[in-house]
């Protein structure tokens, strides 16, 4: 963790100082400089051993983002307000409306003051900006699902226009919607509380976890413990036969949690 944006230096520095421990202890919390240190955890418990045929490891490495994010993103509806403006004309019998889709780390609250301003300016270059806003995300029962966030601003005289109809209509595919973008919420399993980052900060995780089965009370050998407990974490089934490991991933635990839009 660390309060300052890393780079490739500080991933160096961190790298060495592991590298030069000679048991890593459970509990114990290392300072790489003023902002930025490193804890050693245990895995998460669970019911099934640690496979011993292979390496089970976590990583998680947060820290904030450049202030230049910010200014990237709010830039985007700038550019977006300029173009719409360029390539139509202010007409009193038509709406000029921007959509932007928002990158998923874009912080909506910094970005919303960018938009306001463009909808109360005197010239009323725009009357509405609709920032859509698609996330792979998971809910309170840890199921995966994306949320698609939308985000409104418009003036009194488009709410006019509408006379009450409408804004739009959307249906996606799959998945769900909502007026607010995904939290971005880290478990602390160790004092059992949820910790919540800005959308916009750096947050990576990813691990292996190789459990060795064992018969089950209804028979089976993992009992559903397969598969993702986490974005970015999954967890693989080794077996032991004639003396040899063999190791099982579901096919249904990606990598990693990226989205792709077709």
């Amino acid at each position: 963790m660390s309060q300052k944006t890393l780079d490739d230096n500080n991933f160096s520095n961190l790298i060495n100082r592991i590298q030069s421990l000679k048991t890593l202890q459970a509990g114990n919390t290392y300072q790489i400089d003023n902002d930025t240190f490193f804890r050693i955890h245990d895995l998460p418990g669970s019911e099934y051993d640690i496979s011993p045929a292979n390496t089970s490891e976590m990583v998680l490495i947060f820290c904030p983002s450049p202030s230049s994010e910010k200014t990237r993103y709010a830039k985007k509806v700038r550019d977006a307000v300029s173009n719409i403006s360029k390539c139509t004309t202010k007409n009193h019998n038509a709406s000029r409306v921007v959509f932007v889709r928002m990158h998923v780390n874009a912080d909506y609250n910094h970005i919303s003051a960018t938009a306001k301003a463009f909808i109360d300016d005197s010239k009323n270059e725009v009357d509405c900006i609709i920032c859509y806003q698609p996330s792979y995300s998971r809910d309170k029962e840890d199921n995966s699902l994306i949320n698609h966030c939308f985000k409104i601003e418009a003036s009194p005289r488009y709410a006019l226009q509408m006379a009450g109809t409408d804004h739009f209509r959307i249906e996606p595919p799959i998945g769900s919607i909502s007026l607010e973008q995904s939290l971005v919420i880290i478990k602390d399993f160790d004092n059992n509380t949820d910790i919540q980052i800005s959308p916009c900060d750096y947050f990576f995780q990813q691990g292996d976890i190789y459990q060795l089965a064992k018969k089950d009370i209804d028979g089976s050998l993992f009992n559903n413990d397969m598969g993702s407990p986490g974005i970015g974490i999954r967890k693989h089934g080794v077996f032991l036969m004639d003396g040899k490991y063999m190791t099982i991933t579901p096919k249904f635990s990606p990598p990693s949690d990226d989205l792709l839009i077709i």
